[in-house]
């Protein structure tokens, strides 16, 4: 049997326990440096993720760059703000909106020119495709529309429009006749006093789809006609009626809503002539 010699066993026994120290201490150090390694690369990913953002925005500012900005942008006009097409101002490209839309903006007002006269724009409602005018020319305590001052109509007995832009977009006309005497047995001619002579007799009546001479008098003359909003009561005063005619009334926007059913026959029609 060898001899155990004291000195040396402890001796390896220290540098057992040595040993085991070191590979303690270098797990440690295995375990603290793999986050940092983890956390670096997360880092790199991150950045590089943010470089191809910053790529992407780029290009797209380039290409906002070489289209330019947008010819025809909303504006602000009088009260009336964020308009856009059909409506355009003076001066504006041609492609931005429609001609016959377009508004003059001054004196914190928004007017626009209809037929042979000029209206105030008080309101537009983009969903319905209509704004509303107003005629400021009937601010007054007995007013009477311009007789040379008159809106396009709605619609022909055909179903078509009379104009494809600014039509109005109400079917009620209120009609100013002047008479060389007192209409007393018609119900629906309402007097307006205020505008009337001893010789002169000035009365107002609602037509349905717009004035016509035939509804007249022998001895009445055509006046001034201008649209309304709405059917007044039957037993309305002309007072009352003329305060519905000084709201204004509303007008549509372009429309080329012809119905194909009436063209077809149209062409028909035009062929068998020619035949």
């Amino acid at each position: 049997m060898e001899e155990e010699v004291p000195g040396v066993t402890r001796d390896r026994s220290e540098e057992a326990l040595a040993s085991r120290a070191a590979g303690r201490r270098r797990r440690r150090q295995r375990r603290k440096e793999a986050p940092e390694e983890r956390g670096a690369g997360s880092t790199i990913a991150a950045q590089n993720a943010q470089k191809e953002v910053d790529q992407v925005l780029t290009a797209a500012v380039h290409v906002a760059d070489a289209e330019g900005p947008d010819p025809c942008p909303p504006f602000s006009c009088g009260n009336l703000h964020n308009v856009s097409s059909p409506f355009r101002r003076p001066g504006d490209p041609p492609e931005c909106g429609v001609k016959a839309y377009e508004l003059l903006c001054s004196s914190g007002k928004a007017t626009i020119r209809i037929n042979t006269g000029t209206y105030s724009v008080t309101n537009i409602n983009y969903t319905e495709k209509s704004f509303w005018v107003v005629d400021a020319n009937l601010d007054t305590h007995c007013p009477v529309p311009r007789a040379d001052q008159l809106p396009y109509g709605s619609y022909s007995d055909f179903g078509a429009p009379y104009h494809s832009e600014l039509a109005t977009a109400t079917y009620y006309w209120a009609c100013f006749v002047n008479c060389s005497q007192a209409v007393t047995n018609i119900s629906w001619y309402k007097p307006v006093t205020c505008l009337s002579t001893n010789s002169s007799f000035v009365y107002l009546s609602i037509s349905f789809m717009g004035c016509h001479v035939s509804d007249s008098q022998p001895f009445c003359g055509y006046l001034a006609t201008i649209p309304i909003s709405l059917w007044p009561a039957e037993n309305a005063s002309s007072a009352e009626i003329i305060e519905l005619v000084k709201k204004g009334f509303s007008v549509s926007f372009p429309t080329h809503d012809i119905d194909s059913s009436l063209t077809s026959n149209l062409k028909s029609c035009l062929i068998d002539t020619n035949r």
